[in-house]
This record gives structure tokens, C-alpha cells and sequence, in this order.
């Protein structure tokens, strides 16, 4: 429960930065972006991304985040697909569970 109350406020700070700036620190691509796409790929990859699906400025940041050269090289080229696999699986596992804390969070 604590930790997905505390990625809907980093994602609720993230969407409020977004809403005026397609980058979390501004105008401009910085280590911000950089530093946060872990969480997003590995949310991504378990297959969360109901933390941010009512986040448009969110959805299209992490969109434009995933079209940029050094996120293809770090990140998509070097993905093991057992490891993809295994990260849906779990993450369908624990969906319900997120959806009812975030619908606990949005009844509070």
C-alpha cells in the first residue's frame, strides 16, 4: 500500500511538472528524465502502467522518453525476453491489488 501511494504522489508531482514543460525539469531533456525512466520501464514491464493511464502528460512524456536514441540503446536493445516474460507475469499477478489500493487513494 505505501508504495503505491507513493508512486501516485511521484506520479501525480510528475503529471503537475509535465502539464507546463514536456520534460520533468523543464524545456529541456536533463538527468531528471534520466534518472526516473528506471521506475517507469520496470512499472512498464510489470505491466502498471494503470499507475499513470489517467496521466496524459505522463503517458507522452514516458512515449517521448522511449523514442530517444539513448533509452533505445540502454534500455530497449539490451532486454531479455525471459525477463520480459517473467515481469508480465507477475505483474498481471499483483493488477487487482494495485487497482484497489489506487481506488482506495481516489475514495480518501
Amino acid at each position: 500500500v505505501d508504495a503505491v501511494r507513493r508512486f501516485d504522489k511521484l506520479l501525480g508531482d510528475f503529471e503537475t511538472a509535465l502539464a507546463d514543460n514536456p520534460w520533468l525539469a523543464g524545456s529541456e531533456f536533463s538527468l531528471a528524465d534520466i534518472a526516473y525512466a528506471p521506475y517507469m520501464v520496470r512499472l512498464a514491464h510489470l505491466q502498471l502502467q494503470i499507475l499513470w493511464e489517467k496521466r496524459p502528460h505522463v503517458t507522452t512524456w514516458f512515449a517521448h522518453l522511449k523514442k530517444r536514441t539513448g533509452f533505445k540503446l540502454a534500455i530497449t536493445e539490451r532486454l531479455n525476453s525471459s525477463y520480459l516474460t517473467l515481469m508480465e507475469e507477475k505483474g498481471k499477478e499483483v493488477q487487482p491489488k494495485i487497482r484497489a489500493h489506487l481506488a482506495e487513494l481516489v475514495q480518501r
